[in-house]
């Protein structure tokens, strides 16, 4: 029988398969895969475009003494070798972002995809881009749309604890309001126009950069709530848009606490998650996700059970039901049903 540990139930991280290589030093010059800089920098002359792209990976790797090579590397006559050079960029910081900037009003479609995505890799210190973003939310193309959107996401992050951080005493889903400029409002207004997009790529990514915006993107939740419930053949959008919600805050929470009914199961499990994201302010909602307690399926019975943990000493009219769940006969749920009431014990003190 396999055996959990709670820290292995209710992380969330990815682990590496492997080890990749890191550059060395040697005198003044770095050293990747057994090259210094100088000799990959010489590989970019090579007429091979198969040995330039390989050598704008490596490059990459390198650090910021590799950036006038690569900006180079940018201008090849071969799109494969471009598209190299772009992602190597992204490795380099914000540094890069002017020339990233100038690449997303290039004619060739792949190399602005290749851009907009180099710079959700830079993340929110490339917010200076978002005017030129919220523009190819507009692109012919679903890709860029897409694309761009993700970058946004990236950029408008709303830090909000995941993965482990949820075992904190202190509850801390909701972070206060931001002051947003023209810049980001308008964003939010080209992205609440994409969760109509006819393409589902594009209608999940606007979703989830709505939702990394915060409370501040709240004049989405009409149009995010239309989403939820409209009749995708796709489910994954409708999941994307109840998660977008609970990033909005209190606000959202009698349309969360509806869905916590709806017929098909990962919608329900997201509004219980969304509303756990809540936080403390979810209250009103503790008594219908305690309901969820009682599902066949065991992901609900759990991710219920954190949510009511995220709530915190809200929760306490839940505890009854909470204690039967510690025979449960999934582990899991047992393991989160200890946390929950325990937190639950901690802050009714």
């Amino acid at each position: 029988m396999r055996t959990f540990s709670l820290m292995l139930v209710l992380s969330l991280a990815g682990v590496g398969t492997g080890a990749e290589e890191k550059p060395t030093v040697q005198g003044k010059e770095p050293i990747y895969e057994g090259k210094t800089l100088s000799e990959w920098i010489a590989v970019t002359k090579d007429k091979d475009p198969a040995l330039q792209a390989r050598a704008a990976v490596s490059l990459g790797r390198m650090g910021p003494a590799a950036i006038p090579a690569l900006t180079e590397l940018v201008t090849s006559k071969s799109e494969h070798v471009r598209v190299a050079a772009i992602e190597a960029l992204g490795n380099m910081g914000p540094a890069v972002i002017p020339i990233l900037f100038e690449l997303l009003t290039e004619k060739n479609w792949r190399i602005r995809r290749a851009a907009a995505y180099t710079l959700g890799n830079i993340g929110p210190k490339a917010k200076s881009t978002v005017p030129a973003l919220t523009k190819l939310l507009k692109d012919e193309n679903a890709e860029i749309r897409e694309v761009a959107a993700g970058t946004l996401e990236k950029i408008f992050i709303h830090p909000r604890p995941t993965g482990m951080s949820f075992l904190s005493e202190k509850n801390e889903s909701f972070l206060p309001v931001r002051d947003i400029g023209p810049a980001t409002k308008e964003a939010i207004v080209a992205l609440t126009k994409l969760l109509k997009d006819e393409n589902l790529g594009v209608r999940i990514r606007a979703a989830y950069a709505l939702g990394s915006i915060g409370p501040e993107a709240k004049t989405a939740i009409p149009a995010l709530t239309d989403l939820v419930w409209s009749k995708s053949e796709s489910q994954h959008d409708r999941e994307a848009a109840v998660g977008a919600l609970g990033g909005m805050g209190p606000t959202a929470i009698p349309v969360l606490i509806e869905l916590l009914k709806e017929n098909y199961w990962r919608i329900r499990r997201a509004a219980a998650t969304a509303l756990g994201n809540i936080g403390p302010e979810a209250k009103s909602a503790v008594s219908a996700i305690t309901e969820l307690l009682k599902e066949k399926n065991w992901q609900i019975r759990r991710d219920a059970t954190i949510a009511l943990g995220k709530i915190g000493s809200e929760s306490k009219a839940a505890v009854p039901a909470l204690t039967e769940l510690l025979k449960d006969e999934n582990e899991e749920v047992r393991a989160v049903t200890a946390w929950t009431l325990e937190k639950i014990k901690q802050e009714n003190k």
